[in-house]
């Protein structure tokens, strides 16, 4: 079984691959992650900037979402050539993304010259990127030359299962009949004899 290490191996080669053939001009010692989304379920991958420090030398940080490796090679590599693009832009001191993700023409404009299809989302700018028919034969000689026509990425991480508590205050709907049944039984107060049936039922019912 492909393990994470491996993973991270064939991240590795497929950026320095889109590197050089797009004449991106980045650097090579940049740090791959697989950071899962917790949660923010629509984002792929991410640039961090800057964010590995080894002395005085600082990396940027590519993430491909952990939770999203389950796709094929193509949209793996979508994402890929869409986060070399900030990449590019963070390099030559180009803002193409404010803190709330929305995608600026200067994202666009360097999406497009990469080879990927660009349109707008809402809220978003240019953030919906595909893969356009430059980018596309890319990805078709990188997956012949380099893959040999396999899909390495065969491992992906399992999104977590949120379970909510139970709301204590959360009101149960009763019939009128039935309350008026309860309290001529019982007397007091309906919220005390509701909550005191309710227990007795799940005691007997487990």
């Amino acid at each position: 079984m492909s393990g994470i290490n491996d993973t991270i191996k064939h991240i590795s080669d497929m950026y320095r691959f889109f590197n050089e053939k797009l004449e991106a001009g980045l650097p090579t010692d940049v740090v791959f992650t697989l950071i899962p989304n917790r949660g923010r379920s629509h984002y792929l991958g991410w640039l961090a900037p800057n964010r590995w420090e080894t002395g005085t030398e600082r990396f940027h940080e590519v993430n491909l979402t952990a939770d999203h490796l389950n796709r094929d090679v193509d949209g793996i590599a979508e994402t890929m050539i869409h986060e070399i693009v900030h990449l590019k832009n963070n390099i030559e001191g180009i803002k193409d993304c404010s803190v709330t993700q929305y995608h600026t023409r200067a994202f666009k404009t360097v999406a497009e010259s990469f080879g990927l299809k660009v349109e707008r989302m809402k809220n978003k700018g240019y953030a919906l990127t595909s893969l356009g028919d430059d980018a596309r034969k890319l990805v078709n000689t990188y997956k012949a030359d380099i893959l040999k026509g396999a899909n390495p990425f065969v491992i992906h991480r399992v999104p977590e299962i949120k379970i909510s508590k139970p709301n204590p205050k959360k009101s149960v709907q009763i019939d009128a009949s039935v309350a008026e049944t309860i309290l001529t039984a019982n007397g007091g107060k309906l919220s005390h004899n509701v909550d005191t049936i309710l227990r007795e039922w799940i005691t007997n019912n487990g």
